[in-house]
């Protein structure tokens, strides 16, 4: 609760469930937690981030707010990306599908955890490069300490991030893009449908 992840626009500690009042009235899509922020995406397509600003985790660019509020850039940029669809926070980034399958990161890119070829960190969403594009369409995300990961909707999985956290033998720094992985299995013969990262 030091960092305002709880989401009430302090710094007390709850030891009980409590409903978080600027978020009444909405419904939800999906909810994650961070090490140190939140983030939810709203059944009307909204991205909604409190908690820590430091390394841009809440997407805000300037707005250093612990309180919840909208990722505007997301918001300004609907009919270019699509509409937000599902979320998952890193221990101090984000990532976000859109019903286009585009995935959208920010915060720390230190491990090249953002897949946007590059280890700097981004203060707002920023797309990454291959999805959306053809049949590689983002359907489930998870982010971790410095990877990510992405099922897509046929089934294949993409990582990219550290290689000591992904296990990529055959790369020796970061990935900094989405790399296709075979998971030593003849891919005709699996079709993935929910990926985890730690």
């Amino acid at each position: 609760a030091a960092h305002g992840q709880l989401g009430h626009g302090d710094r007390l500690r709850r030891t009980q469930p409590t409903r978080i009042e600027e978020l009444n009235g909405l419904s939800f899509e999906a909810i994650s937690c961070g090490d140190k922020h939140a983030c939810v995406v709203t059944s009307e397509g909204y991205v909604i981030t409190w908690g820590c600003p430091e390394n841009g985790r809440l997407g805000r660019g300037p707005d250093k707010n612990p309180s919840p509020s909208a990722v505007d850039t997301i918001t300004q940029n609907i009919d270019r990306w699509g509409k937000p669809i599902d979320v998952s926070c890193g221990v101090d980034y984000t990532a976000v599908i859109t019903d286009t399958g585009k995935v959208l990161t920010w915060g720390r890119g230190d491990g090249g955890q953002l897949g946007l070829d590059s280890t700097t960190s981004q203060e707002v969403p920023c797309q990454v490069g291959i999805f959306g594009e053809g049949d590689v369409r983002a359907h489930r995300i998870s982010c971790g300490s410095q990877c990510t990961a992405v099922c897509t909707g046929n089934g294949e999985i993409y990582a990219w991030g550290s290689p000591r956290v992904l296990d990529l033998t055959e790369v020796a720094e970061s990935a900094l893009t989405p790399i296709k992985l075979s998971l030593y299995t003849p891919e005709s013969e699996i079709k993935y449908k929910a990926v985890s990262a730690a």
